[in-house]
């Protein structure tokens, strides 16, 4: 899962799996694309056989600074069955 321009990498050794977020310049801020990767990540972590441990790891000073302001981004909107969000109204 790992690649150029990859905001989200995972590696996997052994019984551990590790998920390195990668936008340091923006202190790990999540947006758009991380969650995705995010949650691809977490769909192969979740399907394999060995993986007995996830790490959650940064890039940079920050490990996460929380959504990206500067992009559109709206929980609600995301398809994915991982995700459980709670609207409070």
């Amino acid at each position: 899962m790992g690649g150029v321009d990859r905001t989200a990498r995972l590696t996997i050794d052994g019984h551990v799996a590790v998920l390195t977020m990668a936008r340091p310049e923006q202190l790990i801020s999540l947006n758009p694309q991380m969650l995705d990767e995010i949650l691809e990540a977490l769909e192969v972590v979740r399907r394999s056989q060995d993986v007995s441990a996830l790490v959650l790891t940064g890039e940079g000073r920050a490990f996460c600074a929380g959504v990206d302001i500067d992009t559109p981004f709206f929980l609600n909107h995301v398809d994915h069955d991982s995700v459980y969000a709670v609207r409070v109204c």
